[in-house]
Formats: structure tokens, sequence, C-alpha cells
């Protein structure tokens, strides 16, 4: 997929998804830093950017340039879901239609900030009918799996998971009680993780 091309996301609003700011004070001058939370974190307080919050209340230079606001995400819906829900609650957002933005987002948050950057395309301000990057100053990620992370694919982590535990505890238990233990069927627990996972078990 061409990483500027806009995509089309079947998008309705949900009530776990929000863009709100920390304060009523104006933005002014100021630039909207919008926090994007990691994956899950949305029934967090303040969605696990508490202590963020707390620094950023005792730092009065870093309050004079920038004004937080808070995006929440459904962990339960796509990237591009997701991406494209920044957007239109940008978008929905008045005193940010004019001004260029920063974004600081943690883990799956990052890859999020990533689709709306690259497939959202501004429908408002400053940047109408240009795709979402060009809205952002800065992107800043915290632990965000940007070549893909293998804890995404249930197959794998249960598979590895074999692997890679079940044998060693096998040797430490008959070492431990000088027996040989019957040898694990690595095939069978490929074919019993897959059956497991494809029929809904786990």
């Amino acid at each position: 997929m061409d990483a500027n091309k806009p995509i089309t996301v079947n998008f309705a609003m949900d009530s776990k998804i929000s863009l709100a700011s920390i304060d009523a004070s104006p933005l002014g001058k100021r630039t909207p830093l919008i926090l994007v939370h990691g994956n899950r974190m949305e029934t967090e307080t303040q969605f696990g950017w508490s202590s963020y919050i707390i620094a950023y209340g005792k730092d009065s230079v870093f309050q004079e340039r920038y004004k937080i606001y808070l995006f929440a995400w459904d962990s339960e819906q796509s990237n591009a879901y997701n991406g494209q829900a920044l957007g239109i609650m940008i978008d929905r957002l008045p005193e940010l239609a004019y001004t260029d933005l920063t974004i600081l987002a943690h883990s799956r948050g990052g890859i999020i900030a990533r689709y709306f950057m690259n497939h959202y395309v501004m429908q408002s301000g400053n940047h109408e009918g240009q795709p979402g990057g060009e809205k952002v100053k800065w992107l800043v990620t915290l632990a965000t799996a940007h070549r893909g992370s293998p804890g995404a694919d249930p197959i794998w982590v249960d598979v590895s998971f074999d692997y890679n535990f079940l044998f060693p505890v096998k040797l430490a238990l008959e070492d431990l009680y000088f027996v040989e233990l019957p040898q694990i069927d690595y095939h069978g627990l490929w074919i019993l993780k897959l059956f497991r996972i494809y029929s809904g078990m786990t």
C-alpha cells in the first residue's frame, strides 16, 4: 500500500473515542500537544498519562509553549479505524483548525498516529485537502513497534512460548527428579494451538 495514499474507513463514533484538552485555558499561540495512549489504556486514569501531566503542571515554561490534549481510542478497533478517528476528532475542534500540532504517542498509539498522518485527509483548516501529516510539526513515539511486533500475532506468541518455555522446563524437571519424561510433541502442540485459536477456544 502506498504510504501516502488516503484510505477510507467505515467510521462510526463510539463512546471510547474522544479528544479533549486537560484544562479550559485558551490555546493562544501555544502548540497543541496531543497525547495518544498505548494499547488497552483507554480505561486508565488520564489514559495512563497521569505522571506526565503532573510533570507538565510543574513546568511553567512548558505550559507557556504547549497545551495538552488527550486522545482516547478504542483498542478493540483497527489501527486504520483509530487513525481515522484521530483525524475526525481534530477536524471537529475549531481551535485546532488553523494551527499545526505535535503528537506524543506511546506504543501502539504511535502506529495510530502514523495512520492519521499518512492516510487521513484533513477536512478543514489550514491543511484542508492534505494528508494529516502536513498538520503535524513533530511526532514523538515511545516504545512503538514501527517495524511490526510478533506480539501482535497470537499464533507466534503461543508457539514461541511452547518452544522456548516447555522444553527447558522438561529438562529442569528431569534433572530435579532424576526421571526421563516423555518427549514433547511440538508438532502436536502446533496443531492444538491452531485449533484452539481458529475454533475460538482462546
